[in-house]
């Protein structure tokens, strides 16, 4: 469960943004993991909040 959850996260952020990945591994904390989540998630919604103003702002251009 926890690789497969590195591998998502990295493949959203790259490798270089996540050195507090590995504290999971040492100390496999339910409210570190529940941290972790929310703190991909909130980098997903920043994301795709990105991605839609993109979209918003250039699909006039189209």
């Amino acid at each position: 469960m926890i690789n497969i959850t590195q591998s998502l996260v990295k493949s959203f952020f790259g490798n270089n943004t996540l050195p507090w990945t590995g504290s999971i591994m040492r100390a496999p904390v339910l409210g570190e993991f529940l941290c972790l989540l929310s703190y991909a998630n909130c980098k997903l919604l920043n994301t795709i909040s990105t991605i839609q103003a993109y979209l918003v702002k250039y699909q006039f251009k189209i």
